[in-house]
Formats: C-alpha cells, sequence, structure tokens
C-alpha cells in the first residue's frame, strides 16, 4: 500500500519489530560527553555506554582553576578560568587553546553556571544571582533579569533543553546543590522540580536522549554520572567516569535529523499493537534537506528499535521514487 501523503517524491519504506521499547517515549539511548579534569585540566570524552573507559583528548593547557564545559558548536567548547576571571576557548577535538578573553563579571563568587540556549546564546549565573548573556569574543555580559524563588542562594549548575527551558541544580536547604529547578529568563523565578536525592550535583548537561546528565565533583574521587529525569528530577547512576574531579560536562552526542514519518502507510490512526509481535511497516520521508537513498540502515532506530532482519541477513527496506527522478 502506497503512503496517504508524501512531501516529497521519495521515500523510504522500512519494517521494524513492534516490541515494549518501540512505544517508549524518552528511551536512554547512549550518550557521548566531554568531561573536565578539575586536577590538571585534562579533557576526557565519556561515552555511557562505555563507563570507566574514558577517552583522553588533550589537556587544556592554561588556566588555573577551570570550570564548566559548554558545547559551541561541533568543534568547539568554552571553559572558565575563575582565578584569571576569563573564559577560554578551546578545539573539542584535543583541547588546544584557540582563544582566552577576560571577562567583565566575576565568575568565582557562588552562584554559578554557563550554558548555551539552543539558540547559541550562552548564559552565565554570577554572584548576586544575575543571570546574564555572555559574548565569548569579548567578554562583555548582559544582564537578563536577577533570580529569585527558593534556592536562589545556592545555584551550582545551569543546562538548557532543546526547547529552550534552562534547567538549574540548586541547594534546596543547606550548602549541598541536590535540587533541581526550571527558570523563566525573563522574570528570573525558578519553579521547583523536585529533589534529586543525591548528595551532590556540581555540573550538568543536557542528552539528545531528552534527560539532563549531572555529575558530582568531589575532592580527591572519580565522579559519577548520573541520569536525571527533567520532569520529575528522579536520579538514576549510570556509573563511574574514571576521571577525577569531573568539574564539567557537556553533551557532544551527533544531533539527530528530524523527519517525517508514516506508521502503517494508508491507515488514518497509525496505530501500534504491542501484543501483535509482528513486522511494523514505517515510511520515512525525504526532504530537501534528506536525501532518504543516502541513510545507513543500520542506525535507524524507532524509539531504540533497529530494522527487521529477512532470512539472508538483509534489512527490510526499499526507496520508492514518485516521480522517477532520482
Amino acid at each position: 500500500m502506497r503512503p496517504k501523503r508524501s512531501k516529497t517524491n521519495r521515500w523510504l519504506i522500512i519494517a521494524t519489530m513492534v516490541t515494549t521499547a518501540a512505544a517508549m517515549p524518552g528511551m536512554a539511548l547512549a550518550e557521548e560527553l566531554v568531561a573536565l579534569d578539575a586536577t590538571n585540566n585534562d579533557l576526557y570524552r565519556v561515552d555511557t555506554d562505555h563507563m570507566g573507559s574514558p577517552v583522553l583528548l588533550g589537556n587544556i593547557s592554561v588556566g588555573t582553576d577551570l570550570s564548566g564545559i559548554v558545547a559551541a558548536g561541533t568543534d568547539r567548547l568554552y571553559t572558565f578560568d575563575r582565578d584569571a576571571n576569563s573564559i577560554i576557548t578551546v578545539s573539542a577535538l584535543d583541547a588546544s587553546v584557540l582563544s582566552v578573553v577576560t571577562l567583565d563579571r566575576d565568575s568565582l563568587v557562588r552562584p554559578r553556571g554557563f550554558d548555551a540556549s539552543p539558540d547559541g546564546v550562552l548564559y552565565g549565573v554570577f554572584g548576586g544571582m544575575e543571570l546574564r548573556t555572555v559574548a565569548p569574543d569579548t567578554g562583555q555580559t548582559t544582564l537578563v533579569s536577577n533570580i529569585s524563588g527558593a534556592g536562589a542562594g545556592m545555584i551550582e549548575a545551569l543546562a538548557f533543553s532543546p526547547d529552550g527551558t534552562p534547567f538549574l541544580v540548586g541547594a534546596g536547604a543547606g550548602y549541598r546543590s541536590d535540587t533541581l529547578y526550571t527558570l523563566d529568563t525573563q522574570t528570573g523565578a525558578l519553579s521547583l522540580v523536585g529533589s534529586l536525592n543525591v548528595p551532590d550535583i556540581d555540573c550538568l548537561t543536557y542528552g539528545l536522549d531528552g534527560y539532563l546528565y549531572g555529575t558530582d565533583s568531589l575532592g580527591g574521587r572519580q565522579a559519577d554520572l548520573y541520569r536525571i529525569d527533567p520532569a520529575t528530577a528522579n536520579v538514576s547512576i549510570v556509573g563511574n567516569t574514571a576521571v577525577y574531579e569531573v568539574n564539567g560536562i557537556a553533551s557532544i552526542s551527533e544531533s539527530a535529523t528530524l523527519v517525517e514519518l508514516d506508521i502503517k502507510p494508508g491507515s488514518d490512526r497509525n496505530p501500534v499493537n504491542l501484543k501483535s509481535k509482528g513486522k511494523l511497516p514505517v515510511v520515512v520521508f525525504g526532504s530537501e534537506s534528506l536525501d532518504v537513498s543516502t541513510i545507513d540502515l543500520a542506525t535507524l532506530l524507532l524509539n531504540g528499535v533497529g530494522l527487521t532482519e529477512k532470512n539472508n541477513g538483509s534489512l527490510f527496506a526499499s526507496l520508492e521514487d514518485e516521480d522517477g527522478d532520482g
């Protein structure tokens, strides 16, 4: 049966198995993170599928008190030297230093936390509970709002979700950053998500799988990595990073490509019967930005489930070209 609609003249018809996993939104997939070792300025790549086996990318050759890692596109990272009060841009490939710029606000004084919004604007939490944008090339900061609400006196980390929601970790009570909040950037108001039920979270990043990831940075210890549900603040431990005193993490997983799908083409309801245990036909529509003929079929997942194999070992997939123009 042909697809019920198409915005392009080409589409890829695939089949995957119907399993419980195929109906699980927010499924935790493998994440690639960069982690900063605060003891010696080494930068590591950490794969959540291979915890305990970090890969050394290189050493950041400047700075005496580095804190925070922010991904700036696919090839650069920002970190911050609290002693020199500067922002350092480094290569994401080998940690080589690209630039060092002095900030116009003190980054040593708590609270603190830096991340880039989905549109690429760098934000930081500075002393006096000020949320500011930061210009990496000049170090100039601009006040956005004054943060207020429970936990505002002790902010340790900031991370933006893909929809632009800022998440912050702060102290619900006492001096440990053990509570998750969201922030209204316009008003500065914090809204409680929930207690993290872990002793301390010092670093935060948002993964492509829809979860937050955080680490502790206890002195002299290899840091544990935690996966945090941004809707509930429920925490599960991923494992030990084998990186000492992690003082910054950032997700560097390759960006996903959003595509238009038609499940069970020809059906208006796109039903999925988890009890059927059969094949589920799916159409992946091409677009001006996606040539479906270039898709590596082995990498296709529908919420974590790959394509069904034929008896000869090949995958259930076929390419159709509506107007025959290739």
